[in-house]
């Protein structure tokens, strides 16, 4: 039920037409057909033009593509009026018994990603009239008077009556560059936070508005879990989900949703969940891909090798080897999958269609058999970390920071054994099982408590931990290289930060186990970013070396036997 496109809220309230016009059509379809239906939170146009202080907003600049602010109450409350209308409308209808649950949506691409600042790499938000009351609102709660507010910024001109969202130049770093010293930075580390609390809440807060008008009956789910998409500004302001420990916690969600990684879909890539979905687990939840790979059938004029990443396929052959691959993935992970056309009808074929039905075949199978994960990898990602990552009007910093996370993965999906993906917060809570082998991706921020977990849960047994450029840098108070040493024990120092290196090093010694059969003369790394910073280099002399920084005599990679 697309509010956007006004299909049940108009002028004049809360229609069905449109309700019904969709049920009973796929009922025709099929009589025995369960259903999930989207519930879009969004506002109507109609009612984005009456409403133009309640619209996601541009520090500089009038965006392309807005809608309501998740900082909105007016939004909120009207909006909730209207979509418990068509759940009392749904539930009242002959087709009620055969709704098993519904999904929640809002923002843009339907996804929670913010409105106005989505997709823009020159500007940032929200500078709304109800998201700068809003922020003002936060500030308030958490420092009670202008003083204390003064006093973490700085700034005595600053005041709970005036303050307002961080500037670009105010969320940019002239000395890492690459990631925000928090020191230097109280007011964009609040607004990301505000930020990320506030998508978090906006969710869970329709999410028990529908779970309660269900008298908690049918499941609840929603779009979430989005760490791997990207790794620029735009993507970890917009898209990600900074605080997603907040939705697995909900009582009121059941199932997160989320599609493949884009740009690992093609033939030979190993598909990747947006998310720790592993940690859905612990909390007793479902992850859903939702799979929209584009596969053959349409748009052909469209270069099918230059597109290869988002799932366009090149006949049906590959077409069902990628169906094939993608159930196989979540079926060992015990998580679920939907196909999504869009409206292109990727997957309207009888071949697809009968692989879809021996999908669910398979899938009831499944079902009767108890399954637990036997890998001996746990991987890490943290949401907060999100919020070390600056502005910049370029994307280059996005080269390394998708480097040093979303494609890790792909090269996961090579290494011969299963691995459990998890938040950082769920090892803080005393939720993940020991693993022999520890990695870490892009978890700069790293606090006091997940620190004293890293050392009390992974530390010892002869685990292994493995850490990769910032990991560590800061625990969210301040960004120092000496917590990167109490963390690794190891001795380290910045080099650099004047973004003069590539993101490589060279393998210097070939006789650990570590490093056996690699190249001595081939860089490994990012050979097309040459702007690294900050360069780190390890000088502990207690340490093996394994490779320098390419072009120094820096040691960029080694490994230290900590006893246990």
């Amino acid at each position: 039920l697309n509010n956007n496109y006004g299909d049940v809220w108009t002028r004049d309230g809360f229609v069905s037409d449109g309700i019904d016009d969709m049920m009973l059509s796929t009922l025709a379809g099929n009589p025995n057909a369960k259903f999930i239906v989207a519930l879009d939170f969004n506002a109507p146009q109609w009612w984005c033009e009456e409403n133009p202080g309640e619209l996601a907003a541009l520090a500089n600049s009038t965006p392309d593509r807005t809608n309501a602010s998740f900082a909105s109450e007016k939004w909120k409350k009207e909006s909730t009026e209207i979509m418990l209308q068509a759940i009392d409308y749904m539930m009242a209808q002959s087709y009620a018994d055969q709704i098993v649950g519904f999904k929640i949506t809002g923002g843009y691409t339907l996804e929670w990603n913010w409105w106005a600042t989505s997709g823009v790499y020159d500007d940032v938000g929200d500078f709304s009239q109800c998201g700068i009351a809003s922020f003002r609102k936060w500030l308030k709660e958490k420092y009670g008077t202008d003083q204390a507010l003064q006093a973490a910024y700085g700034d005595s001109s600053i005041t709970l009556q005036n303050a307002m969202p961080p500037s670009a130049a105010l969320r940019s770093d002239d000395y890492l560059d690459t990631v925000i010293t928090v020191q230097d930075h109280p007011q964009m580390m609040d607004y990301e936070l505000y930020m990320a609390q506030l998508k978090a809440d906006t969710i869970e807060y329709f999410a028990s508005v529908v779970k309660n008008a269900i008298q908690d009956r049918l499941i609840v789910g929603t779009y979430g879990g989005y760490f791997y998409m990207g790794g620029g500004y735009e993507f970890t302001t917009a898209v990600a989900n900074v605080y997603f420990q907040k939705l697995l916690q909900s009582e009121h969600i059941d199932f997160i949703k989320s599609p493949w990684v884009y740009g690992m879909r093609q033939i030979g890539d190993s598909a990747q969940f947006m998310g720790p979905v592993d940690s859905l687990d612990l909390y007793g939840k479902l992850w859903i891909v939702e799979d929209d790979t584009r596969l053959n059938l349409q748009l052909q004029s469209a270069k099918q090798d230059e597109n290869a990443a988002v799932g366009w396929t090149r006949d049906y052959q590959e077409s069902v080897e990628i169906l094939k691959r993608n159930f196989s993935y979540i079926l060992s992970k015990g998580m679920g999958i939907s196909f999504y056309n869009l409206m292109w009808n990727f997957t309207d074929d009888d071949q697809y269609y009968g692989v879809i039905g021996q999908m669910y075949e398979e899938m009831e199978k499944s079902l009767c058999i108890a399954s637990q994960s036997t890998a001996d990898i746990a991987v890490f990602v943290d949401g907060e970390s999100h919020m070390l990552i600056p502005y910049e009007e370029e994307t280059a910093n996005s080269i390394l920071h998708v480097s040093v996370l979303q494609e890790q993965l792909e090269e996961l999906g090579h290494i011969g054994a299963s691995y459990d993906m998890y938040l950082l917060d769920d090892l803080k809570d005393g939720l993940v099982p020991e693993h022999k082998i520890n990695i870490f991706l892009a978890t700069a921020m790293i606090t006091q408590e997940e620190r004293a977990a890293i050392e009390s849960q992974l530390q010892k047994n002869g685990n292994i931990l493995v850490w990769i450029f910032t990991d560590g840098i800061s625990d969210g108070k301040t960004t120092d290289i000496a917590l990167m040493e109490s963390l690794t024990g190891m001795e380290l120092s910045i080099l650099s930060t004047q973004r003069q290196h590539t993101a490589t090093a060279k393998i210097c010694n070939i006789d650990h186990w570590l490093t056996n059969g690699m190249n001595l003369n081939q860089p490994y790394g990012v050979e097309t970013y040459d702007k690294l910073s900050p360069l780190i280099g390890i000088t502990d002399r207690t340490v093996t070396t394994l490779a320098y920084h390419t072009g120094t005599t820096k040691v960029a990679m080694a490994v230290k036997d900590m006893g246990n």
